[in-house]
């Protein structure tokens, strides 16, 4: 018996959800189905894929020495379909949270307009795709801030300056050359552990300061936001949030001394299959840069 692409069709989906009864889902199985199905891989390659805790299973290192092909192979039978198809192509995109909410809809935008199809879009913090890119459940994201992961193919893609952002009104934002000791009593409201932006907080800003004093984490900058327009902090973001026109007339930027800038970059697994919808993404990605700095 040789595999089939059924069969490695349930061990990648096993392998992203890492519990059967969600696979069974995805996959609309029954749990027990999902389970045999999976047997029959190990039982054919004679090796076993997943190690199994509690009801969990997680998958070993003989599991992450086939799931990339398994996904390059899954990969190229949608490339078949989509060659004799008039459907549209497949392609699962990520942005973290600044550039899905601030960037990425303008991209999208341009992008259905000249070619006619927009992917699959999943928004997460940095950590969130980062994971999700190692389990080949996105083919490409867009990530504020730095990357470190000998598995994933990172290219710099632009140049975002991060700025200091209070209410319209406040005193510091008239100035020029703000020294950050005028920073030191101020609170902050920043993004969630893990995210990009909290990075650059605590790698580039929080340094600088004292003893900064952190008294909200959000998930959401729409939130954060209007947290700051109550007065209840200063936030440390993308100059993209404060330039949308919504905005406008609500929100300054305080003028330090020090400017502070962070590389957004485009990323996908190193072993991962590059189709053709996938490749033009690529392209299409690299010829809006412009200007390097937003």
């Amino acid at each position: 018996m040789k595999l089939t692409l059924k069969q490695l069709l349930v061990f990648k989906i096993v392998a992203q959800c890492g519990n059967l009864s969600q696979a069974a889902g995805q996959l609309f199985m029954t749990k027990g189905a999902v389970s045999q199905t999976l047997g029959e891989v190990e039982n054919r390659l004679d090796i076993k894929l997943f190690g199994r805790h509690h009801g969990r299973l997680f998958i070993n290192h003989e599991g992450r020495r086939l799931l990339p092909l398994a996904d390059e192979l899954l990969t190229r039978v949608d490339d078949i379909d989509e060659l004799f198809s008039t459907g549209d192509p497949s392609l699962r995109l990520g942005g973290s949270k600044t550039i899905g909410g601030y960037l990425l809809p303008s991209l999208l935008s341009d992008f259905q307009h000249r070619y006619g199809w927009l992917p699959e879009v999943v928004i997460d913090n940095s950590e969130g795709l980062r994971k999700r890119l190692l389990n080949f459940e996105l083919d490409l994201a867009l990530i504020e801030g730095e990357v470190n992961d000998e598995d994933l193919q990172v290219t710099a893609w632009r140049q975002d300056e991060i700025v200091i952002i209070c209410p319209a009104g406040d005193p510091l934002a008239q100035g020029e050359n703000v020294p950050l000791s005028a920073l030191e009593d101020r609170q902050w409201i920043l993004r969630e552990t893990g995210s990009g932006s909290r990075n650059d907080f605590e790698h580039q800003l929080a340094p600088l300061l004292t003893k900064p004093k952190i008294v909200l984490a959000l998930e959401d900058f729409d939130a954060i936001l209007f947290c700051v327009q109550q007065r209840l902090g200063l936030t440390f973001a993308s100059r993209l949030l404060i330039d949308q026109p919504c905005f406008a007339g609500h929100f300054s930027q305080i003028p330090t001394q020090q400017r502070f800038f962070r590389t957004l970059s485009l990323c996908h697994h190193r072993q991962k299959y590059l189709s053709d919808s996938v490749g033009g993404w690529i392209r299409f990605l690299h010829a809006q840069r412009g200007d390097s700095t937003i």
